[in-house]
C-alpha cells in the first residue's frame, strides 16, 4: 500500500494499563504506515498539551482517518500501527481540539496550529495543559458573570471589574496569558462569609450580634458560590520572561554610557520594543501590577529618554557612585554644571593636594535637580587629574565611575 495520502488524527484513548494488538492481516503496510508515523511524531513540542504528550509518550493509542473515511491506529510506545479492525467511539476517545487535526501525510511533520490568533491556553485542574480554540461567540456575560466555552464545557471567568466582551476576549486570547481552572472554595482564604463594609468600625467588630450593621453574603451573591468552579485569567511567565528578555538586552545595549551603537540599535529595534512596551500595559491594565512587566516599562522609559538626550546640544555626562556592597546611585547631568578643581592642603609648602568633584544640575536619571561634592583620591600621579581635567574641558568625558575609599576620599575612573 502506498501512504502517499492524507490522513488526520480523530483522538486518542488512553487508559490505565492499555495496550494495542498488531496488525494481523496487512502486516508489511501496518509495519511502513507505523515507521512513517513515528517519523511525524518525532518532533512534537512537549510544552503543547499535556494530555496529548502524555499519552504520546506513554501508553496512548491515537486513532485517524483518511477522505474516504478509512480508519487507522498508531501506538507509539510499541511503534505499531494497524490498518484493520480499528475501532473508533466517539464517547470514549478522548477528542483532541481543531488544532490537532490538520491533515498531513504520514512520514511529514504532524503539525499543531499552535499559532493561530484564536487560541485559548488551559490549565485545568488536574494539572493538564490544552489548547483550545474559540471564537467570537465562546465569551459572553450572563447577569452579572462573564463566562467562556472550552470545547464541550463551559467555565465562568473570574474577572469581576466591568470589561466590555471584545476587550476580555483579547485578554484571553493574549500570547501571554492562560486560564488556571480552580476550586473556588480553596479561594476564600480567611473570609468568615461576612461583609463588614456597612458597620460602625467604631464599634468593636466581636460585637456583631449587637451592632446589625455587617451583612451575610456566603450565598448567591458572592462568586465563589455561585461558581464552585472557575478559571481565573493569568499571565505566564515562562513565555513573559522569555519575550521581555531580548527587550532588555537591546535596552541594557542602548543605555550604555557613550554607546556608538545605540541609534542603530534604536532604529533596528524600535518596532520590536514598542510592541513589547504596550504589551506590557496592555495586561497590566488588567491584572494589575506585574513586576517583570513594570521593570520593563522602566527600562523603556529611561532608554528613550536617555536617548533623546543623546541627540540634544547640550553634551551630559554619567556619574555612578558605588558605596560600600553593591548600592550604586547614578546621575546625568549636563555637561556644563560639573567642575574638577584642584586643592591643596596644610601650610608648610602646600605639599598635600586633592581634588574636588562638584556638579549641580538638572539629572536626567531621577528627573530632579541635583547638588554634589565628592573629594577625589589623592594624586601621586598629577598627570592623571590632569588627563580627567582636560578630558572634562574638551567635551570628551562622558562617564565617570566613583568608589568609595577610605576616610572622606573616593577611588575615580573615567571614559
Amino acid at each position: 500500500m502506498d501512504f502517499n495520502f492524507k490522513i488526520r488524527l480523530l483522538g486518542f484513548y488512553n487508559e490505565e494499563n492499555q495496550r494495542m494488538d498488531e496488525e494481523k492481516f496487512k502486516k508489511e503496510e501496518a509495519k511502513l504506515l507505523a515507521e512513517l508515523l513515528d517519523k511525524s511524531f518525532s518532533e512534537i513540542d512537549s510544552d503543547v498539551d499535556t494530555s496529548f504528550v502524555t499519552a504520546l509518550k506513554g501508553n496512548g493509542v491515537f486513532i485517524f482517518r483518511d477522505a474516504k473515511y478509512n480508519l487507522y491506529a498508531y501506538y507509539p510506545h510499541k511503534h505499531l500501527a494497524k490498518i484493520t479492525e480499528v475501532r473508533y467511539n466517539k464517547k470514549v476517545i478522548n477528542e483532541v481540539d481543531l488544532n490537532y487535526k490538520e491533515w498531513f501525510v504520514p512520514g511529514h511533520p504532524f503539525v499543531i496550529k499552535s499559532t493561530s490568533t484564536n487560541v485559548v491556553n488551559f490549565y485545568s485542574l488536574t494539572k493538564e495543559w490544552t489548547l483550545f480554540g474559540i471564537d467570537k461567540n465562546s465569551v459572553y456575560k450572563s447577569w452579572n458573570d462573564y463566562f467562556i466555552k472550552l470545547g464541550k464545557s463551559t467555565y465562568a471567568i473570574d474577572y469581576q471589574e466591568p470589561i466590555d466582551i471584545a476587550e476580555l476576549r483579547k485578554l484571553i486570547l493574549h500570547k501571554w496569558v492562560c486560564l488556571d481552572e480552580r476550586d473556588m472554595q480553596s479561594e476564600c482564604g480567611d473570609c468568615d462569609g461576612w461583609d463588614y463594609s456597612g458597620c460602625d468600625m467604631d464599634r468593636c467588630r466581636e460585637d456583631c450580634d449587637g451592632c446589625g450593621g455587617r451583612r451575610y453574603k456566603c450565598n448567591n451573591s458572592c462568586f465563589n458560590i455561585r461558581n464552585r468552579v472557575a478559571v481565573v485569567i493569568c499571565y505566564r511567565s515562562e513565555v513573559v520572561k522569555q519575550d521581555l528578555s531580548e527587550g532588555f538586552k537591546i535596552l541594557y545595549e542602548i543605555e550604555k554610557p557613550h554607546s556608538i551603537a545605540a541609534d542603530n540599535l534604536w532604529k533596528q529595534y524600535q518596532g520590536l520594543l514598542k510592541s513589547l512596551l504596550e504589551d506590557c500595559k496592555f495586561i497590566q491594565r488588567h491584572l494589575g501590577n506585574i513586576e517583570i512587566m513594570d521593570g520593563f516599562m522602566q527600562q523603556y522609559s529611561s532608554a528613550s529618554w536617555l536617548q533623546a538626550k543623546r541627540h540634544e546640544k547640550n553634551p551630559t555626562i554619567e556619574i555612578k557612585c558605588r558605596f560600600s556592597g553593591v548600592k550604586v546611585d547614578s546621575y546625568l547631568i549636563s555637561e556644563k554644571g560639573i567642575s574638577i578643581r584642584i586643592k591643596y592642603d596644610g601650610f608648610l609648602f602646600w605639599r598635600k593636594r586633592y581634588e574636588i568633584l562638584s556638579f549641580k544640575g538638572y539629572d536626567y536619571y531621577s528627573d530632579s535637580f541635583v547638588k554634589k561634592e565628592f573629594k577625589l583620591e589623592e594624586s601621586k600621579n598629577e598627570r592623571r587629574i590632569e588627563q580627567l581635567i582636560n578630558k572634562q574641558k574638551s567635551g570628551q568625558l562622558r562617564c565617570l565611575r566613583l568608589t568609595k575609599g577610605r576616610e572622606d576620599y573616593w577611588n575615580y575612573t573615567f571614559e
